[in-house]
């Protein structure tokens, strides 16, 4: 198990049909949804009462045909992560990038092809997670 402080923290839910998926997760574990996005930007958080568990938005034509969820990796600097993912054979596809007032995030996949997207919010603590409020499972291996 690494003694890294970077955790998984946040995840997305891209989609084809959002309103289908808010329903989908709304009557399967009880989240319900809240938009926080702009006209230009869509996007809403599932939540569990009023915190936000995870992300919702279409998926984005770039991204293929197949919905997924992606985990984004808390991390102390995004910048220096991104360096350290290109170094190791992985592809920078977007970013490093603000998104004002709320956070700095960039999309990379591995040298085989799985995402590994980083992000970094103001303020935030960076060490190992506890499961807490819409925690679905185990986001460690070891």
């Amino acid at each position: 198990m690494s003694e890294s402080p970077c955790n998984f923290a946040w995840f997305e839910l891209m989609t084809t049909d959002t309103a289908s998926a808010a329903g989908f997760y709304n009557s399967v574990v009880g989240w319900n949804t809240t938009d926080v996005g702009t006209p230009a930007h869509p996007y809403s958080t599932f939540n569990v009462g009023r915190t936000g568990v995870a992300g919702l938005m279409t998926l984005p034509k770039e991204a293929g045909p197949n919905a997924a969820w992606i985990g984004y990796i808390s991390v102390p600097d995004v910048d220096a992560h991104v360096e350290r993912f290109v170094a190791a054979g992985g592809q920078l596809h977007r970013g490093p990038t603000d998104v004002p007032g709320m956070l700095r995030f960039a999309d990379a996949r591995s040298g085989g092809g799985a995402a590994g997207d980083v992000y970094r919010r103001p303020g935030d603590a960076v060490e190992p997670g506890t499961a807490g409020a819409g925690n679905c499972g185990n986001h460690g291996a070891g």
